[in-house]
C-alpha cells in the first residue's frame, strides 16, 4: 500500500490537507491528526479554496494579509519532522508560511533564502516546492524537493504554541508535523503527490476493448502482433 501520513500513527502530530476542503472562503482547516489542532480565520482575513491547484490538487490561496491560526496549542515534538507543499506568488523577503507566534519554522528570509529556524539555504522562487525539515534536538536539516540545502545547529521543536500559516501571496497544499527524524517516506509522499506529474489516463478505445479495465501498453500490443505474425509464418512453413 502507498504511504500516507496516517501510517505514522501516534507519531503524527499535525496534518492539514487542502484537498479535503470545499470551494470558497476557508473559515476552518481541519487537522487530520489526533491532535485536532484546527486552523481558523481571524480579523477578517479570507484565504480561499477551490480556485487554484498545484499538480491538479486543490490548495489554500493566501492573498496579502491572509492567514490561519490555531486557537488550541500544538505540542511540537523533539525530534521533529515537518513537511510542506507550498508555492509563493510574490518573492518578497520574510514571508512566514508555517510556524507559531513565538518561533518561526518555515519562512523566507531577508537574504532572501528558504529558512527553517535560523537555517538558510537556496533561493526562493514562484515554482511549487516541497520543503522538509528535520530537527533532532541538537542539529537541524532543511531540504528542498528531496535535496538538503542547509544543515546546522538550529533547533526547532519541543515547544507548545499556536500554529500560524499564511503570509502575503502564496498557496499551501499540505502541511505535516511528526515526531521522529525519519523523513524519507513523508518526503517521497509529498513529492509524488505535489510535484510528480500524474499518470495519463488509459486509451479509451483500448479500455472499451478490455471490459472497462485499462488496455495493454503499446509495447504489449506490438509484442502480441509480432507473436501472431510468427505463428502465421510457422503455420505456412509447416503446411509446406
Amino acid at each position: 500500500m502507498p504511504f500516507s501520513p496516517s501510517d505514522l500513527g501516534s507519531d503524527l502530530v499535525g496534518w492539514w490537507d487542502a484537498t479535503d476542503l470545499s470551494a470558497g472562503t476557508v473559515d476552518l482547516w481541519p487537522d487530520k491528526s489526533a491532535s485536532n489542532v484546527d486552523l481558523t480565520t481571524n480579523d477578517g482575513t479570507t484565504p480561499t479554496s477551490g480556485s487554484r491547484t498545484i499538480n491538479g490538487l486543490n490548495v489554500v490561496d493566501f492573498d496579502a494579509g491572509d492567514y490561519l491560526y490555531s486557537t488550541d496549542p500544538l505540542v511540537a515534538p523533539t525530534p521533529l519532522v515537518l513537511g510542506l507543499a507550498v508555492q509563493l506568488d510574490v518573492e518578497s523577503p520574510f514571508q512566514q508560511f508555517f510556524g507559531d507566534f513565538g518561533a518561526s519554522m518555515f519562512f523566507t528570509a531577508d537574504t532572501p533564502a528558504w529558512a527553517f529556524g535560523s537555517l538558510l539555504g537556496g533561493t526562493p522562487d514562484s515554482e511549487p516546492h516541497v520543503l522538509v525539515a528535520v530537527s533532532n534536538g541538537a542539529t537541524s536539516s532543511l531540504r528542498l524537493d528531496g535535496v538538503e540545502i542547509a544543515t546546522g545547529d538550529a533547533v526547532i521543536g519541543g515547544f507548545t504554541a499556536q500554529v500560524f500559516c499564511g503570509a502575503p501571496d502564496m498557496v499551501i497544499g499540505e502541511m505535516v508535523v511528526a515526531n521522529g527524524t525519519s523523513h524519507s517516506a513523508l518526503e517521497d509522499f509529498l513529492i509524488a503527490r505535489w510535484l510528480t506529474a500524474p499518470e495519463p489516463p488509459p486509451d479509451e478505445d483500448q479500455t472499451e476493448q478490455h471490459g472497462g479495465s485499462p488496455g495493454p501498453t503499446r509495447f504489449q500490443i506490438q509484442r502480441e502482433r509480432k507473436l501472431k505474425e510468427d505463428d502465421e509464418l510457422l503455420t505456412i512453413l509447416l503446411g509446406t
